[in-house]
């Protein structure tokens, strides 16, 4: 079995394709593990949107840190960094899907 097409490859195969694009797509790839070509169709396809270049800097920002030790971090630091996580999925959920999800911070200080 010859090598597979990378995401550069299948997005250079459709025309002119900005670097930022392709690293979206690899970051897609390598995120979610699907096939380069569905990869490089979903970067090619959010290319379109006003959003893509933040997801491209966002999945260069997850990247980054799923290649950091966090075993050395203090409780502090861990709870933190996933308070900042969850906030943000909440609130991608929130936009992503055009529903509001109850913030659970605010609903926790609440309750008695």
């Amino acid at each position: 079995m010859g090598n597979q097409p990378t995401v550069r490859d299948h997005l250079l195969a459709l025309g002119d394709t900005p670097e930022w694009v392709i690293s979206l797509g690899d970051a897609i790839q390598e995120i979610t593990d699907c096939s380069t070509a569905i990869a490089a169709s979903r970067a090619r396809d959010l290319s379109r949107s006003q959003t893509s270049q933040g997801l491209e800097s966002f999945t260069r920002g997850w990247l980054e840190l799923d290649t950091v030790e966090m075993g050395d971090l203090s409780p502090m630091q861990r709870e933190t960094i996933r308070l900042v996580i969850e906030a943000i999925t909440l609130k991608i959920r929130e936009r992503v899907d055009g529903s509001e999800i109850p913030n659970q911070t605010e609903e926790a200080e609440r309750t008695p």
